[in-house]
């Protein structure tokens, strides 16, 4: 009799797995079904629009910087050199309305020196000098004058300055008069 039991109860949980499989087969395949109608009445467009536009406003930024053991020298020596390209941007048709975002940083300059004490080496930090730069951003609506002029600043390099000159960016003044142009061309390129 026990032998008996066992057997129904293993028909039981067979019949019980088989019927849940069945039921899961059917849901899964009405899930499927409504994925493939949904998916077959939906469909994804989009339109690509291009125009060539020149920029109307340059900017970059230069800088000059000097070395001095002293802060408060460093300071008068830095005051020269930005007087020197203040001169050198004049000279090379940028005014004084195209000079904005004016800066001064001063950063301490360490060195490292390695001494032999009880044959181990020992390494110590001894401030070296100040290094203090003059940092200056120009801003105009020449863009040709950028293109032509703004790496000229290194002629200063030349001259033993310790001269930078970023890369030029360019913008253009008022992107919102393009954007509905744009989409119209994209709107009609998705159409087609």
């Amino acid at each position: 009799m026990a032998r008996k039991k066992k057997k129904n109860s293993w028909v039981g949980w067979l019949a019980a797995i088989v019927i849940g499989m069945v039921i899961s087969a059917f849901m899964l395949s009405r899930f499927m079904l409504k994925i493939q109608t949904t998916t077959e009445k939906s469909i994804t467009v989009k339109g690509v629009a291009e125009k060539e536009i020149i920029s109307d406003i340059g900017a970059f930024y230069c800088s000059i910087s000097v070395k001095n053991t002293d802060r408060a020298a460093g300071y008068a020596d830095l005051n020269k050199k930005a007087e020197i390209l203040h001169a050198k941007l004049k000279s090379l048709g940028f005014t004084a309305e195209m000079l904005e975002d004016k800066s001064i940083s001063c950063d301490e300059k360490f060195r490292t020196e390695t001494e032999k004490e009880n044959n181990r080496s020992i390494s110590k930090t001894f401030f070296d000098h100040y290094y203090l730069t003059y940092s200056i951003r120009v801003r105009t609506n020449n863009v040709k004058l950028i293109e032509a002029k703004a790496l000229k600043i290194y002629d200063l390099a030349a001259q033993k300055y310790d001269i930078y000159v970023g890369t030029p960016q360019y913008y253009i003044n008022n992107p919102e008069q393009y954007k509905l142009e744009l989409v119209d061309k994209a709107s009609a390129s998705a159409a087609e």
